[in-house]
């Protein structure tokens, strides 16, 4: 079971450190002893009617049993600060308690008497507690236990498959209707606005995204932005700026004004498709309306709202639409029903058909409300009685009500440690996309995830995310070829629900936008959490007494932070995140070494240019993230960080020598070789615990000499990592990962494996690396025996292949290997596609990339046509960018001509996505000879080479938009 918890507060946190009291048998602590036992008695008896309560609907709960839990929590927080502040004050480590009573009785004198009084503190009010529950008379416990939870497909598939989305086809292609106005005159092309207005949980954001992905290509640029209910108005401007340049831009300094002029000049001569979510008033509006202005050129916004008259204000011309949307029909609703239970629209059991129907209609048509009772029910056993006892607890009520009771049952459905990281994501903003990985490693840090023998934290906290998917709390966002949801958001309508719970059990403080910091300070609870989503968390923090401050165990930023108060004030803080501040500077962290509790610092994207000396006084400090930062070099102290797992660096910081030091080690990102010691390479090989390693290899600067060494060292070292599942080497520029050819490398347990640039693949990447799933390269040239190599790896499921130089042989892909492949990416950067799939290829891919050079493809390959695409008999999506240097703008259109046939030839309907790259560098025809049909290929034709520069230059630094860009952006293409 966790430590901490939503329902119980550090109840379980202090029982154990009390309980650590017990384990010694000297006679000095008898005294000691004897007043710990019965308070240990006490807390576990409360406890136990504190879990029976917290598993109750609140609706169920009188006054007194809601006060009563209240003051459990705030008292067990209270207890805990007071112990942990006597451990460090004693220089002890909480729970080693053979350490503990050396240093109490060796070095503090009256130790045992600070102690007493901390105890004696504690008991008066639990015995008050413990008085007030035995009016209660409950004395059930239970406990939870842990079982590996993977994503349910049924549900990823409702959110990310199109082709499983229900309902939505009809108004999909009416509001693309409204949208498309063809045949009108060029010069009458008017701004259109359409607005989709409903209920909340009605899909307005699912069918809007539908809309504006299809007719997305159709446009010279496009941005999709989330508004929300508190919106900060400078960003959301800055959101549409990024969005429709693909150019980051900084708001600190900006103004409306300035940020409504820039948008307005790079959108005055091009077509653009923008869609604002979730508006909740016309004055948002009217201040976005002013950057996106009607250039005439046929442009379209669409909108989202649940407010009528917000919708009216969006479509004040007569062009203008407001498309209402309704609820589910009857069948829609369950389809939708079946498949998140069943998986299809007919596994019904005929005895649960009837009380299906009468639970649906509960759910008035709503998919929100649909999918998270569905949700509920396919954990239910499948017996009519006890879906009846679903359905009874829902009851009648209008559409809104139902949906808040439906959301409600689905909370109060959920077991605690499931309720308590719910809860803990009302600290995010709305539609913000939550990563996995750093948000386990958050509930970790709060003492969420319980230790499970056998079983890594971060699979404990894996499995609670998964299952949180699987029961509809939270959306999946970003969903691997694998099935695993790299990130989330949470439907507004959960956030509402869980911002309240948690405010009324004084869970998370959540400060917005342009609210009063007073109501914090004035609580009559102490904040615990605090999560700020505006820019006067100074205030609030000023106004706030040392006592209050002394019980704050997070603080999480969303915004600019000017500065933060003294932080040895903040001694029960586990979590501070202060990522992408940029105004933090390195007197804002002065006395973070005194945050003895501290287990996640989070200081990326900061302007932090060094750590304090003494940082090794963090001694429970789990992850450390610094990327971003001006930091260099790690102080000597860093290798004594003995709970250290997770270290983010950048690519340039030198790191102690002795890192061997760091056993706790399990994630280390990014290793420089050029900037760091052989020693340090040689001490890698300690680090035995290492899951992820990221490394980036050159020759050293003023060691040419030495690369063997170098080499050998990091070889030695890579082979004694037994337990290592992720590896990326990426050499530094101007340089190649030659030198790692013809090493014997090792992998039991290696998942993934990136490397950078190496002039062909090595040998050791074979079929004996039978764990590996995913395998990026970037290779000169590859070779048919290469390709082969690659064909036998058993269950490779993702793979990215660039090539540089081309290997003038067109390449075959048979039905022999890549069995299990079901994501590729194929990159030619100088040359053309040189690549073949014959019948029975692939048969899982269900998505392919193709990166290739127009011109070469068709004097190399003649063309794209015949590559057989249609032979990957299983491919859903395919995305092609299409390399526009040196190529006409007849060969450019031929090739997307040529890719849509074969799109079209397929045995399923694709998702097509073509984009071009480097446009500005297309060759100009030159006049047609007056007898030829088409122009000759001769350097004459070629335009001016200085003009090419010139508008080469010119389109970088207008940063035109990401389909027109001269540049390639790497992995990641869609």
């Amino acid at each position: 079971m966790a430590e901490v918890s939503a329902a119980m507060g550090s109840n379980r946190s202090v029982r154990k450190k009390l309980a650590a009291l017990l384990s010694d048998e000297r006679k000095d602590f008898i005294r000691v002893r004897s007043k710990v036992k019965p308070l240990i008695d006490a807390l576990e008896s409360v406890h136990a009617c504190f879990e029976k309560l917290s598993l109750e609907d609140e609706k169920n709960l009188d006054a007194l049993q809601e006060a009563w839990m209240m003051d459990l929590r705030e008292l067990s927080y209270d207890m805990e600060d007071s112990l942990d502040r006597f451990l460090v004050k004693s220089a002890a480590e909480p729970g080693s308690c053979k350490k503990l009573f050396k240093i109490l009785l060796t070095k503090i004198k009256g130790s045992t008497n600070g102690i007493v009084k901390v105890i004696q503190d504690i008991k008066m009010p639990v015995e008050e507690l413990n008085e007030r529950m035995n009016r209660f008379k409950l004395s059930d416990d239970r406990h939870v236990t842990y079982d590996p939870i993977k994503i349910d497909s049924r549900v990823t598939a409702l959110y990310v498959d199109a082709s499983h989305l229900v309902g939505l086809d009809g108004p999909k292609l009416e509001l693309i209707k409204m949208l498309r106005i063809e045949d009108e005159p060029e010069p009458s092309k008017k701004l259109v606005v359409v607005s989709i207005v409903g209920l909340g949980g009605l899909g307005k954001t699912t069918l809007a995204n539908q809309v504006y992905h299809h007719l997305k290509p159709e446009f010279d640029c496009s941005a999709f932005v989330s508004v929300g209910q508190n919106p900060d108005v400078l960003k959301i401007l800055d959101n549409i700026l990024s969005g429709l340049t693909h150019q980051p831009y900084a708001t600190t300094g900006s103004t409306v004004q300035v940020l409504v002029e820039k948008t307005r000049r790079f959108i005055a001569d091009k077509r653009y498709l923008v869609l604002l979510d979730d508006i909740w008033n016309a004055r948002d509006w009217d201040i976005l309306r002013c950057s996106l202005p009607n250039n005439h050129l046929g442009s379209r916004i669409i909108t989202t709202t649940r407010i009528v008259d917000v919708a009216r204000s969006c479509c004040s011309h007569k062009e203008d639409h407001i498309y209402k949307m309704g609820p589910l029909s009857d069948l829609d609703s369950q389809r939708l029903f079946f498949r998140r239970i069943f998986g299809s629209d007919d596994g019904c059991p005929t005895q649960l058909k009837r009380i299906s129907m009468d639970i649906l209609k509960r759910c008035r048509g709503l998919p929100l409300a649909t999918l998270t009772l569905a949700s509920i029910l396919a954990d239910v056993p499948m017996l009519a009685e006890k879906w009846k006892q679903v359905h009874n607890s829902i009851g009648l009520a209008t559409p809104g009500e139902n949906m808040n009771r439906i959301l409600s049952l689905s909370f109060h459905d959920l077991p605690n440690h499931l309720k308590t990281c719910l809860l803990y994501l009302s600290i995010f903003p709305e539609d913000y996309v939550i990563e996995r990985e750093q948000l386990v490693w958050r509930w970790i840090a709060e003492g969420f995830i319980p230790e499970t023998r056998g079983i890594p934290l971060e699979g404990v906290g894996s499995a609670y995310f998964n299952e949180l998917i699987n029961r509809s709390m939270i959306q999946p966002a970003d969903v691997q070829y694998d099935g695993t949801v790299q990130s989330c958001r949470v439907h507004d309508m959960i956030l509402e629900l869980i911002v309240s719970i948690s405010t009324k059990i004084n869970f998370v403080a959540v400060l917005h936008k342009d609210q009063d910091e007073t109501r914090f300070t004035d609580y009559k609870t102490k904040v615990r959490r605090l999560a700020h989503q505006s820019n006067c968390i100074e205030k609030l923090l000023e106004r706030m007494s040392r006592d209050d401050l002394s019980h704050i165990r997070s603080i999480i930023s969303f915004d600019y932070v000017k500065g933060i108060p003294h932080l040895g004030d903040f001694q029960a803080l586990r979590v501070l995140d202060l990522g992408s501040c940029r105004s933090i500077e390195n007197h804002h962290i002065e006395n973070l070494e005194m945050l003895y509790q501290l287990k996640y610092l989070d200081l990326s994207r900061t302007s932090i240019s060094e750590l304090p000396m003494q940082i090794d006084n963090l001694r429970y400090l789990e992850t450390l993230d610094l990327r971003g930062c001006a930091i260099e070099k790690l102080p000597a102290s860093t290798v004594r960080l003995q709970n250290m797992q997770r270290l983010l660096v950048n690519r340039s910081v030198k790191f102690p020598d002795e890192i061997g030091h760091m056993q706790a080690l399990q994630t280390l990102l990014f290793v420089s070789m050029s900037c760091n010691s052989i020693k340090f390479v040689e001490e890698l090989s300690k680090l035995i615990k290492m899951r992820v390693l990221n490394i980036t290899f050159s020759k050293p600067v003023d060691m040419v000499d030495e690369v063997r060494k170098y080499t050998d060292s990091l070889v030695s070292s890579l082979n004694e990592l037994f337990n290592l599942e992720s590896l990326k080497i990426d050499p530094e520029e101007g340089c190649s990962l030659d030198s790692l050819m013809g090493v014997y490398l090792t992998f039991g347990c290696l998942k993934k494996l990136v490397i950078g640039y190496i002039s062909r693949i090595p040998k050791w990447i074979n079929p004996s690396m039978y764990n590996l799933v995913h395998l990026e390269l970037k290779v000169d040239i590859v070779r048919e025996e290469d390709l082969h190599s690659l064909e036998l790896l058993p269950c490779l499921l993702y793979l990215q292949l660039e090539m540089t130089d081309g290997s003038s042989k067109m390449l075959t892909v048979g039905s022999e290997g890549f069995r299990c492949l079901r994501e590729s990416q194929f990159i030619w950067k100088n040359d053309g596609m040189g690549l073949v799939f014959l019948e029975g290829a692939m048969p899982e891919l269900q998505t392919l990339h193709l990166y290739f050079r127009t011109h070469e493809t068709i004097a190399n390959y003649s063309g794209v046509d015949g590559n057989g695409i249609e032979n990957l008999s299983r491919l859903k999506k395919l995305c092609v960018d299409v390399d526009c240097s040196g190529s006409t703008r007849e060969e450019v259109e031929a090739a997307e001509d040529s890719i849509r046939k074969a799109a079209d030839r397929h045995r399923t309907k694709l998702t097509l996505e073509i984009r071009r790259w480097c446009e500005a560098c297309m060759i100009e025809e030159e006049a047609h000879d007056g007898n030829a049909e088409f122009p000759s290929r001769s350097v004459n034709r070629r335009a001016n080479p200085v003009r090419v520069a010139f508008r080469f230059i010119l389109m970088s630094v207008l940063s035109l938009n990401s389909e027109k860009t001269i540049k390639y952006r790497g992995k990641k293409m869609l």
